[in-house]
This record gives structure tokens, sequence and C-alpha cells, in this order.
């Protein structure tokens, strides 16, 4: 399958504009790409601030698989996402004087995956990731911060934003104007193509593996392994807590409790709330 791009400037959400398409009964192979969302939101409709600087994306999907898989998809997302990430940095740095900068050789862990579906460095959060199924297809909603936009953003906690540019020599990383120049939007589109090549090569692996196909390449790159964490449900309420002990063939996070019992964790039903 081939993915067919659609790039815009600015839209309110492309998650909207993937919905439509799935009413409309468009195949799989969608991607509607911005550079900018008026509109945007993530993980259980929480508001997913877009500005100038970002990469938006949205796939369609219908994948043919068991139910049971479908909530595997975002980790493969994530994973996908994290190579593509890489692989966009490296391709500039190689580019710049012919060398490769110390920022560029530390890239492969320095960019990792936090479980279920966000792609984390030191910095901060580089991305964010929803999935939503609908009529049986899948909206994939994809926001990496590639440059720091122009003005101030209000953030805190877990949420504080890194950038892809900051790992890339030479490049201006701030924004200077609410608005792209040629060499940023070219990076931006560098980056929208190593997603689209990334995504498309571990879409037809978990097709036709489950995650399975994709866990040891998961594993490799997973970061918060030996750190204890709370897990809480959606409603906030605390579930278990551990040490995380990697993630399973199935998905689920494994962390080892007080008592030294394995407990597994769906993502579907929860999310680390806190880390030490």
């Amino acid at each position: 399958m081939a993915f067919r791009i659609v790039q815009h400037d600015s839209v309110p959400t492309t998650n909207d504009l993937i919905k439509d398409a799935i009413k409309q009964g468009q195949p799989e192979g969608l991607v509607h790409c911005s550079f900018k969302q008026t509109a945007g939101y993530g993980r259980q409709g929480r508001t997913w601030v877009s500005p100038y600087g970002g990469l938006y994306a949205s796939f369609l999907l219908r994948p043919d698989v068991p139910v049971e898989q479908i909530s595997t998809i975002a980790l493969v997302v994530a994973l996908a996402v994290r190579d593509a990430i890489v692989d966009a940095v490296k391709s500039c740095c190689a580019t710049v004087d012919g060398l490769m900068s110390d920022d560029c050789r530390g890239i492969e862990d320095a960019v990792k995956v936090k479980w279920p579906n966000d792609v984390v460095c030191d910095n901060g959060k580089l991305c964010g990731i929803s999935s939503e199924l609908i009529r049986g297809a899948l909206c994939i909603g994809i926001g990496i911060n590639v440059f720091e936009p122009f003005g101030s953003m209000s953030v805190s906690g877990k949420n504080v934003p890194a950038y892809v540019a900051d790992f890339i020599p030479g490049v201006n990383h701030k924004l200077q104007a609410d608005s792209l120049d040629d060499a940023q939007c070219d990076l931006l589109i560098r980056v929208r193509d190593s997603l689209v090549s990334s995504f498309a090569r571990y879409y037809r692996m978990w097709e036709s593996d489950g995650f399975a196909g994709c866990v040891d390449s998961f594993r490799s790159c997973m970061t918060m392994l030996g750190s204890r964490v709370e897990i809480v449900a959606v409603d906030g309420a605390l579930l278990s807590s551990g040490v995380v002990q990697g993630v399973a063939d199935d998905g689920r996070l494994v962390l080892h409790d007080a008592a030294g019992s394995s407990v597994f964790v769906s993502s579907g039903e929860a999310h680390i709330s806190r880390i030490s």
C-alpha cells in the first residue's frame, strides 16, 4: 500500500479531515498533514496546542487484524515516529559541512519511546499520538514538535516540549515569527517523509505479525526501564505500582510490584502517572 499525502499549511485539525474521509468510505492510506492546527486535540480529546513549528499528521487505516490487536497500534506508531525523528536528524546532519555532529551521533540513544505512545528525550516530549476507532477504521493522529514556536507557550510537568531541531547544528531552533521560511518548511517536509516511510514499514509488520513482530525494536528504545512508576485509571484511581521490567509481546507494560510479582498493564485502561 502506498500512502497518499495531502499537505496543508493550516487547518482546524487533521483528525477531522480523516474522520470525514472514513465516513465517505475512502480507502486506507490517506494522510493529511499540516504545519499548523487551530483546534488540535490528542488522547481522550485533550487540547493539543498546534502552532507553526510542528508537524501534524493524521492517517486513515483499515487494518485486517483481530480486534484484540487494535489496542497495540499506538505503540507501533510511537516506534515509527521515534525512528522517523532519528532518520530525519541523521539525514540533516550528514549535509552540514559533510560531518556528523556530536548531537547527531547520540541521536539513537537520545530519542526514546515512553509506554504506551509518547516519544521523548531528556529535554521533554517530542511527540504526542492519538488513535480512534471509527466505523471499523482507525484515525491515527500525530503531532511532532520540530521547532520551538514563536512567542510563549504555557506548559508544565510531563508535557514540557522538546524539539527535533535541537539536535541539528546550524539550524535556528526557534521561529522568529508566526510563519515558516523555506528552510524551515524543508525540514518539516523531511520529517514528514521520514514519518510516512517509517510508518509504512512498521504498519506492514504489525498487520502481518502483530505487535510481537515489533516488540524487540520497541524494547531496544524504551525509556523508564528500572524506574518505579504508579499506574492510574482514566478516572485517576491508583491501580498499581512497581518497577518497570519491559513490555510483553502483546504490548502490555510489565511491572514487578512490592511482593515481587509480575503485573501486566494494558494501555487502553491505564497510563503512567508518576515516575521515581
